[in-house]
């Protein structure tokens, strides 16, 4: 059984899509980029599932 996401990382998902951008996300949360990028990773871990395409220039939802 999958254990349910942290809702913090759900916030940091919420914010990443918002703003189109770990930097910006990261700036709003006054928190690192790589930190985010560790969040995300974690939440796409519990629920098994990509949720964001990213690249060094872009960013996406996964469909």
């Amino acid at each position: 059984m999958k254990t349910l996401p942290d809702l913090q990382q759900i916030e940091i998902l919420i914010l990443i899509v918002k703003h189109d951008s770990f930097r910006q996300a990261a700036k709003a949360l006054n928190l690192s980029p790589p930190a985010l990028t560790v969040a995300i990773n974690h939440l796409e871990e519990k629920l098994g599932v990509r949720l964001l395409n990213r690249s060094t220039r872009s960013l996406s939802l996964t469909a």
